[in-house]
């Protein structure tokens, strides 16, 4: 199997979450839009999608593990993780009222 593309995404996962960390790329996030961002904590928002980053990095390197064993049920399993996590991240973040102002 070929894990080129996880392992690029397991990867580009990790940059995102440093950066994200590092205060970068605020304006992927919140928008440029003032009205918007004046509704939600940019610091806390920005450290709660750097972990989102790293996690979904973590789920991305279980597909690479499972592409390098040539195991299909890992490589799923990597897969599911990553549906999983971005579904629940940005479900929590749009719901919750910890972000907000």
């Amino acid at each position: 199997m070929d894990n080129t593309w996880d392992l690029l995404l397991a990867l580009a996962f990790l940059a995102l979450g440093v950066a994200f960390r590092m205060g970068k790329c605020t304006d992927w996030v919140l928008g440029k839009d003032e009205a918007v961002r004046a509704k939600y904590n940019e610091e806390t928002s920005m450290r709660f999608f750097s972990i989102l980053m790293f996690v979904l990095s973590a789920c991305n390197w279980i597909s690479v593990l499972g592409s390098s064993l040539n195991n299909t049920i890992v490589v799923m399993v990597g897969i599911g993780l990553n549906l999983i996590v971005l579904v629940v991240g940005m479900t929590y973040f749009l719901k919750s009222k910890k972000f907000r102002k």
